[in-house]
């Protein structure tokens, strides 16, 4: 049976020069509707200079800095049709247009579970990834791999982060994964501000390319290819 990864996470970060985390407030949102107003705070919003957040009940959280804006979602079980942050990022950048944007990272953050083999995450990095060697038997105890791989593409540059990870399962018990997280780093073009925004704009809205591309890079290239032998994770 083919195993596929299960992205929990997803979220864009805008680089943005000299922002003013002070503004961001559950007012601020809703009265330029760039959230609905229905939407349900989780917990009281944070605002200590320089950072302020936002999470709401539906899992989506905001965190304003001075040189970035976070918007993140959980996306468990649901399609890439019912994402809400790829709007809602747009409908801030476009209240903001002054701000001095400088790029944009869509990323995913996603994992494997490999039944009750607690160690088959471990083994997939070091088995398959990493040429053997003492690098693997040093210090006390078993190694916990991490691998970076980093991409250049037509428009982005793109970085998948392969690490072993302990998480709880709906159950309540810890279990190993293989967690997938990636990046693709967009600089946005132009000379000036509103032809930077319009940038900034296009690639939010195209967001769904990066997505596709991380989930083929995982699945079909990671995930799908066999080794030597032909055989692929169970």
């Amino acid at each position: 049976m083919n195993v596929t990864v299960d992205t929990r996470e997803f979220s864009i970060v805008v680089v943005a020069k000299s922002h003013n985390p002070a503004i961001l407030n559950p007012d601020f949102l809703k009265d330029n509707e760039i959230v609905p107003a229905n939407w349900e705070l989780e917990k009281p919003p944070v605002c200590l200079e320089p950072v302020a957040e936002i999470v709401f009940k539906n899992k989506v959280r905001i965190i304003a800095q001075l040189d970035k804006l976070i918007f993140s979602e959980n996306v468990k079980a649901k399609s890439k049709k019912s994402f809400v942050i790829p709007v809602v990022a747009k409908k801030y950048s476009n209240i903001l247009p002054h701000v001095e944007y400088r790029a944009v990272g869509i990323n995913q953050k996603g994992h494997v579970a490999f039944g009750g083999d607690k160690d088959a995450p471990r083994k997939f990095i070091l088995e398959r990834l990493v040429v053997p060697g003492p690098w693997c038997e040093f210090g006390n105890g078993s190694v916990r791999p991490s691998i970076t791989f980093n991409y250049t593409l037509e428009n982005a540059t793109c970085g998948l982060t392969i690490q072993e990870k302990s998480l709880k399962n709906e159950e309540g018990n810890q279990i190993s994964v293989l967690l997938f997280s990636s990046n693709f780093h967009h600089e946005l073009e132009g000379e000036t501000r509103k032809e930077r925004l319009v940038n900034l704009q296009q690639i939010i809205s195209e967001w769904e390319s990066d997505f596709n591309s991380y989930e083929h890079l995982v699945n079909d290239i990671f995930l799908g290819a066999g080794d030597k032998n032909g055989n692929k994770p169970r």
